[in-house]
């Protein structure tokens, strides 16, 4: 497992955004789980992985 900074991992995720989505399998657990406001009423927690 890598270890990165906060640096590495903003840039990280900047590339991810505009070029390669591939990086996110670096920078985020493979359990991890998306907290946001949703529109389609449903929580975080009725999702998880690919899924969402």
């Amino acid at each position: 497992m890598k270890v990165f900074d906060g640096k590495q991992i903003y840039g990280l995720w900047v590339k991810t955004w505009n070029e390669d989505i591939s990086l996110l399998d670096e920078i985020t657990a493979s359990d991890y789980r998306v907290h946001q406001a949703r529109t389609d009423r449903k929580t975080s927690g009725e999702l998880k992985g690919l899924e969402v």
